[in-house]
């Protein structure tokens, strides 16, 4: 049996999928295209959150880029910038908690595109359910380190960047 990987693979995306993030910031208020934050090569989550975890993300290459504005942040590819996005979207106390995810399910993320192939796989943007039955159904894949079924803000961060649980097709 042959597999159409273009359809039926599911990959996390990486960052193309900081264009997601981005519009949820922006859409959300948290970022204008011209604001900058300084990127040191990593983003550590505020002491107000009371880390217990894994509380600093660092950049691919751990490269700190300076400050960068939106356009730097894409162009070059700012890890830092996105997970302090992600991470302020985490905290927000209103549904736009889940801005990421619903700016990358009105863009089509998680569904089927509609081409006209067999078994064509709809792919996953992850919220607390979704982390929750996939780590429930198959712990020895999803929850090797027995993480907690609770949608936590380093899952946000991994989201922002298209990491994580995020899984798309080509």
């Amino acid at each position: 049996v042959l597999n159409n990987r273009a359809v039926q693979g599911l990959y996390s995306p990486g960052s193309v999928f900081k264009l997601v993030t981005a519009l949820a910031g922006l859409e959300a208020g948290l970022i204008s295209p011209r604001s900058t934050f300084y990127d040191l090569g990593y983003y550590t989550l505020p002491a107000e959150h009371n880390c217990t975890g894994r509380c600093t993300f660092f950049n691919s290459d751990r490269a700190a880029l300076g400050a960068v504005d939106l356009s730097a942040a894409l162009t070059r590819s700012s890890d830092a910038y996105f997970y302090r996005i992600g991470n302020e979207l985490y905290w927000l106390e209103d549904q736009n908690q889940w801005a990421i995810q619903d700016m990358a399910r009105s863009l089509g993320f998680g569904r089927q595109s509609g081409v006209e192939l067999p078994f064509e796989a709809a792919g996953r943007i992850p919220d607390a359910e979704i982390k929750k039955r996939l780590l429930e159904s198959n712990p020895a894949a999803y929850n090797p380190y027995n993480e907690t079924l609770k949608w936590l803000p380093g899952d946000n961060i991994n989201t922002a960047i298209g990491q994580g649980l995020v899984a798309v097709t080509p």
